[in-house]
């Protein structure tokens, strides 16, 4: 049995390795993970001298902790020339570092990997004082040397990577991590042009955005060509960052200064801003938001109730074609709830409604945060009722988000009963992905609801908090819900159907997961591989022959979101989006 497996084996390496190049070029072109680059290296001569190339252009440089800083000099040093080796080994020495050299080359000729580079990313610098001054150092020889890279991502600015960046020729996409030591390192990175890709999230007290103008200077000079653009800051944000932009276009004597907006711009997303009128003013000057394919708003600090009556009005213009397709907004108020009171918060959530209820373009629909009132208002369930009628507008949905939080002190978060679930259901005809916090006591009756759903492809429910399915303890937690679920699909009535019930005919469910835990749906799984759970059967009641899978998938979390580098949401949308 092991021959037969390692002959098979065999044959399937030789049938890969004997494609011509160009078709294996065009699969390589397709593999975007540099771990799978690595993996597929790692089988055979021949694919390791193919991939070898391609995973140099993947360079991740970070340390969080004492010991990566030897990490981080072993990933750097070989993108160096002997010369500058030499320099920092002068410089400061630390583990890692190479002390030995071949003679007879020459010493100032820069690596081929280092030209290789396409996509850099960098974490956080060290803790300790000792590692920050040669960390940097590192690091800022480095950045000289990898001028043909396209996507840069930086945790933080090291005193001279201001000037490397921005001399980067090829430079596509570029995404910082602002400090108070950034600050005064970006005044370089003004001279940017024709950038298509731009985040910035500010950890300073609100002050990155504005400083020296470099973020608004960024804008200008790739006014035609920026496609996404996301903006963090902290709830202290100073002032209107846009307020030199008229003034910029005067000075450059373009001459149809009415065409100097972001033209090319379809990714916005707002975050912690202080939403002035004045900077709505700006916005809406140089940014067609009925243009755009993809609007984030987050937590707003401050003028909740001037910027969603503002996009309100634009939506609701007849005649103006709405191409918004992807719509993420954070439905809490706790700005609202502070300053104003519980009618603030609802006069905020109902200023979100009516923008939602404004158009009708809408495939995937985020609402984060559902908690926006607390539980001693009397009218919340009208409030409710209002979005359900808002969000069912939107006929062509595909996914629905409604990201829920946990209940905390006195605030509730809306648990979606069985009636509310048929609602949507019925009324979203084309939709695949559904997240909610279900009303657990109707479980079975939600399920009922879901099965109508015939495009649904995966559930993903939000349960309370400290109750057995919502961790991860026990051999049998997380079953209540899941098995309630299928009961209910189970239960459906199919009418004079006769034959075998196979569940892929009738329904596309797939996966169901409760946040962090997830179950692979189907009529039948294949032997169990390793780290595989064995799957369960679940019979309907009163009819052994209509039956249903479900596999626990054990490796599964979550995913986390990282912030920074590898595996970051915005790094992914913007590799696929230049490739």
């Amino acid at each position: 049995m092991v021959k037969e497996e390692a002959s098979e084996l065999g044959r399937s390496r030789a049938n890969l390795s004997s494609l011509p190049q160009e078709i294996l070029d065009l699969v390589l072109d397709n593999i975007q993970e540099p771990l799978t680059l690595r993996r597929l290296g790692q089988t055979c001569t021949r694919y390791h001298q193919v991939t070898k190339p391609r995973i140099q252009q993947y360079l991740h440089l970070s340390f969080d902790s004492r010991g990566h800083i030897d990490k981080l000099i072993r990933a750097i040093e070989p993108h160096l020339s002997i010369a500058q080796r030499r320099q920092l080994l002068r410089e400061g020495q630390h583990k890692g570092q190479q002390n030995r050299f071949p003679r007879g080359v020459d010493e100032d000729e820069i690596p081929a990997c280092a030209s290789r580079v396409r996509q850099l990313t960098f974490g956080i610098l060290p803790q300790r004082r000792s590692h920050i001054y040669l960390a940097n150092r590192y690091l800022d020889e480095a950045f000289k040397n990898m001028q043909n890279a396209e996507i840069v991502d930086v945790g933080s600015l090291s005193p001279s990577m201001g000037d490397h960046i921005a001399s980067m020729q090829n430079l596509k996409a570029l995404s910082m991590f602002l400090d108070h030591q950034s600050l005064f390192r970006m005044y370089p990175l003004r001279g940017i042009t024709n950038l298509q890709h731009l985040k910035v999230v500010d950890h300073t007290l609100g002050e990155a955005l504005a400083h020296d103008d470099v973020v608004l200077s960024i804008l200008f000079n790739s006014a035609p060509t920026i496609r996404s653009l996301f903006l963090e800051t902290s709830s202290l944000q100073l002032g209107n960052f846009l307020l030199g932009w008229e003034e910029m276009a005067s000075e450059a004597d373009w001459i149809y200064q009415e065409s100097v907006y972001l033209s090319a711009l379809k990714s916005l997303s707002l975050i912690g801003l202080r939403f002035n009128q004045s900077l709505i003013d700006s916005l809406e000057n140089i940014i067609d938001f009925m243009n755009l394919d993809d609007l984030t708003i987050g937590i707003v600090a401050t003028g909740a109730l001037r910027l969603f009556p503002f996009l309100g009005r634009l939506a609701a213009e007849p005649g103006t074609a709405k191409n918004l397709r992807k719509l993420s907004l954070v439905m809490s108020s706790e700005s609202a709830l502070q300053h104003l009171g519980d009618l603030g918060a609802d006069m905020e959530f109902e200023a979100k409604i009516r923008f939602i209820a404004s158009f009708d373009s809408l495939t995937c629909l985020e609402l984060k945060e559902q908690n926006p009132y607390p539980v001693t208002i009397d009218d919340g369930a009208l409030l409710f009722d209002a979005l359900w009628r808002a969000v069912i507008s939107h006929g062509n949905l595909e996914s629905l988000s409604i990201n829920c939080t946990e209940d905390v002190g006195t605030n509730a978060i809306p648990r979606l009963s069985a009636a509310t679930v048929t609602t949507l259901i019925n009324n979203l005809p084309k939709l695949r992905n559904f997240e909610f916090a279900p009303a657990e006591g109707e479980m079975e009756e939600i399920g009922q609801a879901l099965s109508r759903g015939k495009a649904l492809v995966s559930i993903l429910c939000c349960p309370r908090p400290n109750q057995p399915h919502a961790s991860t303890r026990g051999p049998d937690s997380g079953l209540i819900i899941v098995t309630e679920i299928l009961k209910g699909f189970l239960s459906r009535d199919f009418g004079n159907f006769e034959g075998n019930f196979v569940w892929e005919y009738h329904y596309k469910l797939r996966r169901i997961s409760l946040k962090h835990r997830l179950w692979d749906v189907a009529s039948a799984f294949g032997e169990p591989g390793k780290g595989k759970t064995k799957p369960k059967i679940l019979t309907h009641q009163g009819d052994e022959e209509r039956q249903v899978m479900y596999r626990e998938v054990r490796s599964f979390c979550e995913d986390a979101i990282a912030t920074n580098g590898p595996g970051s949401e915005w790094l992914r949308m913007v590799t696929k989006d230049l490739n």
